[in-house]
């Protein structure tokens, strides 16, 4: 329904702040909202603490696995510019978490921010950095990532005579990845089931025991 006319005009202004407040104010964390019913609508609303004027200069809070916790009073600009290194987790009532990964600072990397960009950054505006995040983070600037954790489907045979034959006389031998070892292969994503047939035609019952906690 589309309200036209200025006999209108308190239903509109009155939908067009109740929208600031509880959407985009709250969005950004600058009042609080309650409701008379759990499912009800909002009925009421407060100015957030962080939207009282207070000098910005809290300092961060930084753990050797990369994880940041950022006061709510540090300063914003800092925050916008540690946010570009970093990936957000859970955000609390009273503070910012943030996580550096080798994922966000790829990200930096393509924006043309380097770690040596993000570590003055860091110093600046913590009580210190762990020894071991720098050392990683040099790491990383020069080798990229060192190690990764992979959920993969693995296949592992009682011979290799049986991989070998799979590789060999099956056209399945194209769903077969890494070797492992003589008697473990990565299966591709989702192949499972045509590589449990191919061995079947093989003359070999394999059992597939990705699905069980699926």
């Amino acid at each position: 329904m589309y309200l036209r006319g200025f006999e209108h005009w308190d239903e509109v202004d009155g939908a067009l702040i109740r929208f600031f407040i509880t959407d985009v104010m709250f969005a950004l964390g600058m009042v609080g909202v309650a409701k008379a019913k759990e499912d009800g609508a909002i009925t009421a609303f407060r100015l957030s603490p962080f939207s009282e004027k207070k000098e910005e200069k809290e300092k961060f809070l930084i753990s050797s696995n990369g994880k940041i916790t950022v006061p709510a009073y540090a300063p914003r600009a800092t925050r916008y510019q540690l946010a570009r290194f970093c990936e957000w987790d859970e955000t609390k009532p009273d503070e910012y978490r943030y996580h550096i990964t080798p994922r966000s600072l790829m990200k930096a990397k393509e924006g043309g921010l380097t770690v040596e960009h993000l570590l003055p950054l860091l110093a600046k505006h913590s009580g210190g950095i762990p020894p071991a995040l720098v050392k990683a983070l040099k790491r990383w600037e020069v080798n990229g990532t060192e190690a990764r954790a992979e959920t993969q489907v693995i296949l592992r045979v009682s011979r290799p005579e049986v991989l070998e034959e799979l590789r060999l006389r099956s056209k399945a031998a194209r769903f077969l990845g890494e070797v492992l070892s003589p008697t473990a292969v990565v299966i591709k994503a989702g192949a499972q089931s045509k590589v449990t047939a191919a061995l079947a035609e093989l003359g070999f019952l394999a059992e597939d025991e990705s699905q069980k906690n699926e």
